[in-house]
């Protein structure tokens, strides 16, 4: 089966798809044994054939038809790029964002080959994951590992997930990290009035005080109806 990992090109996750018999999905397509005969300095062994090559005339506007015209030209054109993910996807794996306290298990350069791969921008995952949503398809989402034990868990999810697809119903979704469209755990806000007890356990001291106060709420108000 064609699976689609997000964010895509993390060589480890990548090559679980491969060991398991499945296709990974990718906007660039290198199977292993292209990418064991490449060599860089020779531009012949590049697959011409790859969708990232081939993106000529109209289909560099594939992007536009899944997003309005206000979004950025460059998430536009990874649309594009990852058109046929979107297309063709029979499955797709989520991995979710860095947590932004995060302590780097492995050095910087490590921590983004073996996880994360180039994701380009950091919006454009959000809205592949969005429309691959959309798709009902069989969906696993774990959240960013954070040390050992949570990393060799994402193998084991991942492997367990490879190795049951084809049992699995069109519309299967793991989520116990219950990641959301950002790729984030998701956080219970509060209520308004528990916000208006928190503001009113400080009274104010001075008029400024006041005004900022109003402001905030005024502020988390709008945002709360927004959501």
């Amino acid at each position: 089966m064609k699976v689609a990992l997000i964010p895509e090109a993390g060589v480890l996750i990548t090559n679980l798809i491969f060991k398991n018999g499945h296709t990974p999905l990718q906007m660039y397509e290198m199977s292993p044994e292209k990418a064991r005969e490449k060599d860089t300095s020779e531009e012949e062994v590049i697959d011409k054939d790859s969708s990232l090559y081939k993106l000529n005339g109209y289909l560099v506007q594939e992007g536009n038809k899944y997003v309005g015209n206000e979004v950025p030209s460059g998430i536009k054109g990874r649309l594009s790029l990852a058109d046929h993910i979107i297309q063709e996807a029979e499955a797709v794996i989520v991995l979710g964002r860095r947590p932004k306290n995060y302590r780097q298990m492995y050095d910087r350069l490590n921590d983004t080959i073996l996880l994360y791969g180039g994701v380009g921008t950091g919006n454009f995952p959000k809205f592949l994951l969005y429309l691959l949503r959309k798709k009902k398809i069989p969906r696993l989402e774990m959240s960013y590992p954070t040390n050992r034990d949570e990393l060799i868990g994402i193998f084991e999810r991942t492997n367990t997930f490879l190795q049951n697809l084809e049992e699995y119903p069109k519309d299967y979704v793991s989520n116990d990290d219950n990641l959301t469209t950002d790729a984030i755990p998701y956080k219970e806000k509060i209520s308004i009035e528990e916000f208006r007890k928190i503001v009113n356990k400080y009274p104010p001291s001075n008029g400024w005080y006041i005004f900022l106060e109003r402001l905030i709420l005024i502020k988390y108000m709008l945002c709360f109806s927004s959501s």
